[in-house]
């Protein structure tokens, strides 16, 4: 339950990184230190806006789950949309790649996971007469045929429908069952309609626990979250993305030799 509730609070805290600094409290320190007692929201998001917002570090030694791409019927890009859902709650290394439409989904499959540093692999093709959605989650991979889950549906409707399977697929290969919590995409799906009914397109915080255990056994590490002032600090961070992060960096990097 503890992990739970870390990985719940951790999702927030990005969220927090993500939206726009509000506006200044009457009275609060702008400061790090000081505080007696914790800090409110408004509070912890000026203070990491300040330090430049969140960034991630990705662990080295983690192996990383991949999504290989190998239909035309929809842009790379939801493919990539619904690896960054994932992503971002989860702090885990998703990779999507280009594979070749043409060649046989098992053997794409089989070709990936000869990479020692893919935990898992989700293959996008498109084929008649095949189901929606396979999965083996005891040989770690599953193939998802995007043309099952067309219908005559709109291209907005249909792209979300893809981007939902993609995080069932995760789901079912990271040890998650059917759930029964109304923000969780692991529903009981028939037909490629019943994904329209859902409204969320990631897994819940209900399923952590089974995910995390899962993802240890495929040796999965999740990314560090540090501000960017203490990237800064370590020596790590990129270089300034906006003014913020710019301002944190010249102030840091003021009075340093040069490299």
């Amino acid at each position: 339950m503890k992990m739970v509730m870390v990985f719940f609070m951790m999702a927030c805290f990005v969220a927090h990184a993500q939206m726009p600094p509000p506006p200044p409290v009457p009275g609060a320190s702008t400061g790090t230190t000081g505080f007696r007692g914790r800090p409110d929201a408004s509070t912890r998001s000026n203070l990491i806006a300040k330090a430049g917002g969140l960034i991630q570090q990705a662990n080295p030694d983690s192996a990383s789950f991949i999504i290989v791409n190998a239909q035309s019927q929809l842009p790379s890009q939801v493919a990539s949309d619904g690896a960054g859902r994932l992503q971002r709650f989860l702090l885990f290394p998703f990779e999507v790649r280009q594979g070749d439409e043409n060649a046989c989904p098992r053997a794409l499959v089989a070709k990936t996971l000869m990479d020692k540093k893919a935990a898992a692999v989700i293959v996008l093709c498109q084929a008649k007469d095949e189901p929606a959605l396979l999965v083996a989650p005891e040989a770690r991979w599953a193939i998802i045929n995007v043309e099952a889950l067309e219908k005559g549906a709109s291209k907005d409707v249909y792209a979300a429908r893809v981007r939902k399977e993609i995080a069932r697929a995760f789901g079912y290969l990271m040890g998650t069952a059917h759930s029964s919590f109304e923000g969780c995409v692991m529903k009981p799906v028939l037909k490629a309609e019943d994904l329209d009914v859902i409204s969320v397109e990631t897994i819940s915080p209900e399923s952590l626990n089974k995910v995390l255990a899962q993802a240890k056994l495929l040796g999965i590490q999740p990314a560090r979250m540090v501000t960017y002032r203490k990237a800064v600090e370590e020596g790590w961070a990129p270089k300034p993305a906006n003014a913020m992060q710019k301002a944190v960096w010249d102030e840091l990097k003021a009075g340093q030799p040069k490299q």
